[in-house]
């Protein structure tokens, strides 16, 4: 995975796409498990850390991400943390309880291996509950710079979490209101031929940033249910059975 994150590791903590992942996170989780009954989980890809810190109020949480810029942020808040290949997880079998990677898979080759991977360590019952962005269609230039190598449908991830071996439990889209716009601006790009992105993060003003938190908080509700019929992401959970 390229370096090519650090304004979104150093805005993480309160810019609101990254907010919402780690609700929505926290509530599938929440939904699908009794986090303070969890003694050990593992966030991986855990970037700057905001994650992290949250997962260490519930239970004993480690964080691994092959960055090391992004290790460094994230010891700097206090988080335990190993920098290591994430496609080799340097855990033996069954240690973690919860196991979650907050889009990570679409930036690796082999997205299969990495699953088997969390997989592996996840221990018999526990969950893996995963995030990536959805739709082929809404594939841009914005894809190719974030290093992404492949958007996802719900049954595609179904079938990925099958062959790895975990029981598929729920999924949903994430960000519906977002969709129609964000497929508008990648066809206005492309019939204008615009295609520079110079950062990982859309610049919004504070009060649009607060606004677009409460608006997608209203979706977290949903989220368990698999209400949501379209969006620009998905969260899925599954468990291992054995």
């Amino acid at each position: 995975m390229r370096e090519v994150h650090l304004d979104l590791y150093e805005r993480e903590q309160d810019y609101w796409w990254a907010v919402i992942h780690r609700k929505a996170a926290i509530s599938i989780w929440k939904y699908f498990s009794k986090p303070d009954a969890c003694l050990r989980t593992l966030d991986v890809g855990c970037g700057a850390g905001a994650f992290l810190s949250i997962l260490q109020k519930h239970a004993k949480a480690c964080g691994i991400d092959s960055s090391l810029k992004a290790c460094e942020f994230a010891k700097n808040k206090g988080n335990n943390i190993i920098q290591a290949d994430i496609i080799k997880l340097p855990f033996r079998q069954g240690c973690f309880d919860a196991v979650f990677a907050l889009d990570i898979i679409e930036h690796i080759d082999d997205a299969a291996g990495v699953l088997k991977q969390l997989y592996r360590v996840c221990s018999p019952g526990g969950l893996c509950i995963v995030t990536v962005p959805a739709w082929d269609c809404l594939w841009s230039e914005r894809d190719v710079y974030l290093g992404h190598k492949r958007r996802y449908t719900i049954k595609r991830l179904r079938v990925a979490f099958g062959t790895a071996g975990f029981k598929f439990i729920s999924a949903s889209y994430m960000y519906a209101l977002l969709f129609p716009a964000l497929y508008a601006r990648n066809k206005i790009r492309k019939l204008s031929g615009y295609s520079k992105i110079k950062s990982d993060v859309f610049a919004v003003p504070g009060f649009l940033n607060r606004f677009l938190i409460n608006l997608f908080s209203l979706e977290l509700k949903l989220l368990p249910l698999g209400l949501l019929p379209f969006g620009t992401s998905i969260i899925c959970v599954a468990k291992k059975s054995r």
